[in-house]
């Protein structure tokens, strides 16, 4: 998935290239990273699609299940289109050919790709947050105790052993990450909720 960093960029993107759209700024921010705590875990992992499947070309692109979440929402107020545009970005973020290649994907099992990718986040985001100006002040209160907790738990879990060395090389670059920031918060979020919602209907009255 995107980096916190990455989300709230994203967001505060969208909201300057889509003004007046969104009235509650702070909830909007909220839903850049509500779906990765790890105390909403429960809420948003019905919205990946759980798999076993080794290869991770398909494990990484069909994971995120956009579709379910806004079909099952009102999409009334500032923090579902928050997680809505969340979860647009990691779905983009599968399938960005800049990011993962095939020829990568079918080189790495599960455990290597998390390792290689965490490590890039650990690179990228603090470039992230210096360049679009970004914090996790933008948030609640709430959100932002839960997002400092977690960040600290994920440190723990992931520190590197006496024995690992840093990777010398991101799997991407900060350039390929500003690409990608600005190509997901300049997608028409708004047609894509009503193409879902509509399609989604369609199906309801068609069974």
């Amino acid at each position: 998935m995107a980096g916190y960093n990455t989300h709230l960029a994203i967001h505060k993107e969208f909201i300057r290239k889509n003004p007046g759209v969104v009235k509650d700024e702070q909830a909007f921010f909220d839903g850049a990273v509500m779906a990765d705590l790890a105390k909403d875990k429960d809420f948003t992992h019905s919205f990946f699609r759980r798999t076993e499947e080794s290869n991770m070309i398909t494990r990484l692109r069909e994971k995120i299940n956009l579709e379910k979440f806004i079909s099952n929402d009102p999409m009334d107020n500032d923090l579902s289109l928050g997680i809505a545009l969340h979860l647009l970005t990691d779905k983009v973020y599968y399938n960005y050919d800049k990011f993962f290649s095939d020829e990568y994907l079918l080189s790495v099992d599960l455990k290597q790709f998390q390792k290689e990718h965490g490590q890039t986040m650990v690179t990228l985001e603090p470039q992230v947050a210096a360049l679009h100006g970004v914090s996790f002040d933008m948030t609640s209160p709430e959100v932002y105790e839960a997002l400092v907790a977690e960040l600290k738990s994920r440190k723990a879990a992931t520190a590197l052993s006496p024995q690992e060395q840093p990777m010398k090389n991101t799997i991407f670059s900060i350039e390929n990450l500003t690409q990608f920031i600005d190509e997901v918060s300049s997608m028409d979020l708004q047609a894509i909720i009503s193409q879902i919602k509509s399609n989604s209907q369609e199906h309801e009255m068609s069974n």
